[in-house]
C-alpha cells in the first residue's frame, strides 16, 4: 500500500468508508491525500487490518455512522 503513492479517487473513498466504519477519525472535509495517509497508516500491519475487518460485526452499525459514509 505505501508503494501507491497516490491511488484512484474510489480507493480512497472506500478506504475513508472504512474508517468511518471502524471508528477512526476522519472528516467528510478532509483532503484526499490526507486520508490515503491515515488509511496507509492504519492498514500498515495487513494481518491486524484484514482481522479487524473480517471480525466486523456489521449487524449493529450506528445509524449516525452510517450518514457519515
Amino acid at each position: 500500500m505505501k508503494s501507491m503513492g497516490s491511488p484512484p479517487a474510489m480507493v480512497v473513498v472506500t478506504a475513508k468508508v472504512i474508517m468511518i466504519l471502524l471508528g477512526e477519525k476522519v472528516s467528510a472535509n478532509d483532503a484526499e491525500d490526507k486520508v490515503w495517509k491515515k488509511a496507509v497508516q492504519m492498514m500498515n500491519n495487513p494481518d491486524k487490518f484484514l482481522q479487524t475487518v473480517k471480525t466486523y460485526n456489521g449487524d449493529t452499525i450506528d445509524q449516525s455512522i452510517l450518514d457519515q459514509c
